[in-house]
């Protein structure tokens, strides 16, 4: 196969000679018109070149020039075409005239030749050579320019015997045999028209060399190296020395026998030469390509996986040691079977559609089980890619073993499904564990709010109608009894709002954070309006959440705070926040009785207190209730205070988009 550097030195080779051609046969013409005898005839001595032979030479010049490449528009290979055709039909008359000893009124078209050594019989009349070179020429060109790839392929067996022709000439004018280039009673070849049919053929051989044996030439292969380096010498040595001996003989320095006995054996020590030094460049080429063949053996037998090389219809050409090993199979088995032999019954109808669409495509790949020869599987993943080997598509595979792969994958199903049945399982605990916290609330709500009721009802009428039958101590402790079953009825308010949150469904919307700590202390405050506390409140970062549950923060957070502060002279609460790369802060500021950092950590849990019933009223819950909303959210709470000098509460919010 020819290499893209070749081709484009062939083209180029072929559109040269197209133009020398040309050129030539334009200098003859103009030695006509202008009566120039040296551009007629190299040497006086020598037959000139007739107008007719001239002007072919300049359309099959300019035909082999606009078909250098194959790739030529349309309208410069129709002008090649009738170029060609022309030079055939000029040839095929001339040979006409020739054979059948008539005129057909085209050898004095272009202009009348006289000359001494053009015959008078037939004047401006091509040589017989001349003129059957001209018409294969001709319809070498025309095949050139064809579409088909019969032309194309039959072109260059069409210049052979043009060079053939011609190269006799130019041997016939160098050894002085004029029966070489000239036949009995017709005219003869002129040495330039010879040499222009050999450029010719030249050109035309060069220019489509990738569709006949010419292509040889341009190989890198050892059939390329050994004819590039063959032809120049099988065709200038012989006619060299075959020259150098007539010219020793003429000139009288040895006899026949001598100069036959030294132009054999100056071939023989030539030959020897050029077959020594054939030989070590074949050598060293057989050399590189076994270590590239070692090479190559090593690096399949490295790879990870099985390789094997298939043609069209599936015969393995090649594989490595691994596809052995894991089929069990010898080397001649091996060559002896197909590759889909070697692949799960199931699984072959797939395998092979894959191999047709890589052989398509260029590119495939698929999963497979091998069967070994003792009935071993084991799963593969194959890619392919497809290959041009000798003209010929292949397609080349490499396999990689995923059965732990697969054991994997079926593993993790499994889990998934184990997974799913406990997520399934502790889903029914948990819709129970729901449904009895539903039953209890419902008991607490009504089972346990109508003893306390009772209690306080009775203790009411206690002291409203039997007053006067009780003294002193007797009213106090029924106070303490309607005010502990209050204090329980409220206590079990907070646990359910506790309880309830962590079922109940959130509508996250856009929520005003002012609007909310304003209404919370609006709420706060207004059981003790006769209380005045600094409320300072900035505009707050808006968020996104459940309106509902980030009230009942404020409230509470805001609600502690005007408490803790209910001992001080000039008692303030701040609310502020800001907006961060990734959550948004609040915080609830007072300047009341603070409390001890190490107790921290018992602040939001549920009934933990660091202050006595005594002194601030209170269930325990509400930190609890922030804590439990603000983990809802997706935030955190946290506070920092010190005993006499107020708290500040924190909690966050994560930033979300709508």
């Amino acid at each position: 196969m020819a290499t893209a550097p070749f081709l484009r030195r062939a083209a180029a080779c072929a559109g040269l000679a197209g133009a020398s051609v040309a050129a030539l046969g334009g200098l003859v013409l103009t030695g006509w018109a202008l009566d120039i005898a040296v551009l007629r005839q190299i040497h006086p001595a020598f037959v000139p070149m007739v107008p007719n032979t001239a002007a072919c030479f300049v359309l099959a010049g300019c035909a082999l020039w606009m078909e250098r490449r194959p790739g030529a528009g349309a309208s410069h290979r129709r002008t090649a075409q009738i170029a060609a055709a022309l030079v055939a039909l000029v040839g095929a008359a001339t040979l006409v005239e020739h054979l059948a000893g008539v005129s057909v009124g085209i050898d004095q078209v272009l202009m009348r030749a006289s000359d001494p050594l053009v015959p008078a019989a037939t004047p401006g009349r091509m040589a017989l050579a001349t003129s059957v070179s001209f018409l294969l020429s001709g319809l070498s060109l025309v095949g050139l320019g064809g579409r088909g790839s019969l032309g194309a392929l039959r072109a260059p067996w069409l210049a052979l015997p043009v060079g053939a022709i011609s190269f006799l000439a130019v041997l016939g004018y160098l050894y002085g045999v004029s029966a070489l280039y000239a036949v009995p009673g017709y005219a003869s070849m002129a040495l330039h028209t010879g040499v222009g049919f050999l450029v010719l053929a030249v050109g035309m051989l060069a220019a489509r060399p990738d569709r006949s044996w010419v292509a040889i030439l341009g190989s890198p292969r050892a059939g390329g190296m050994v004819a590039r380096r063959l032809l120049p010498v099988a065709i200038l040595v012989p006619v060299a020395l075959g020259w150098l001996r007539l010219m020793g003989e003429q000139a009288g320095l040895y006899a026949t026998e001598f100069g036959l006995a030294l132009m054999v054996s100056s071939s023989v020590a030539l030959l020897l030469w050029f077959g020594r030094s054939t030989v070590l460049v074949l050598e060293r080429h057989d050399t590189a390509r076994e270590n590239a063949y070692a090479f190559s053996e090593s690096l399949l037998a490295s790879l990870p996986g099985v390789f094997c090389l298939c043609d069209e219809s599936g015969r393995l050409l090649r594989w490595n040691r691994a596809l052995e090993e894991v089929s069990g199979y010898t080397t001649a088995e091996i060559a002896a079977r197909p590759l889909l032999d070697f692949v799960a019954e199931e699984e072959r109808t797939s395998f092979a559609e894959r191999v047709r669409h890589g052989l398509a495509t260029g590119w495939t790949d698929t999963d497979a089980v091998l069967v070994a020869k003792d009935g071993l599987r084991t799963a593969y993943h194959f890619t392919g890619r497809r290959a041009e080997i000798e003209g010929a598509p292949c397609l080349i595979g490499i396999g990689v073993d995923i059965s732990r792969r697969r054991a994997a994958e079926e593993q993790l199903v499994r889990l998934n499904a184990e997974l799913e049945a406990r997520v399934d399982e502790r889903t029914a605990a948990l819709v129970a564990a729901n449904q009895e916290l539903e039953s209890f609330s419902y008991s607490v709500s009504h089972d346990l709010r109508a003893p306390l009721r009772a209690v306080d009802g009775y203790a009411c009428i206690l002291v409203e109608d039997h007053a006067s039958r009780l003294d002193e101590e007797g009213r106090r402790v029924a106070g303490v009894v309607r005010s502990e079953a209050q204090r329980m009825s409220a206590l079990i308010d907070d646990l359910l709002r506790f309880s309830r949150l962590s079922r109940q469904s959130m509508q996250v919307a856009d929520v005003d954070m002012t609007a909310l700590a304003r209404s919370a202390f609006d709420e706060v405050t207004a059981a003790d309006s006769g209380r005045h506390v600094r409320f300072v409140l900035p505009p707050l970062p808006a968020a996104r959440g459940e309106a509902a549950m980030l009230r009942q923060v404020w409230v509470n957070l805001i609600g502690n705070a005007v408490k803790f502060t209910s001992r001080c002279a000039e008692p303030a609460v701040e609310v502020g926040g800001s907006r961060g790369d990734h959550e948004l802060t609040y915080y609830v500021r007072d300047n009341g009785v603070g409390f001890d950092m190490a107790y921290a950590d018992k602040l939001f849990g549920v009934f933990q207190r660091l202050h006595g019933e005594g002194e601030f009223p209170g269930t325990g819950v509400g930190l609890a209730l922030v804590k439990r909303v603000v983990g809802r959210h997706g935030g955190r709470v946290f506070a920092e205070a010190r005993p006499g000098a107020g708290a500040t509460f924190y909690f966050t919010l994560p930033l979300q988009e709508e």
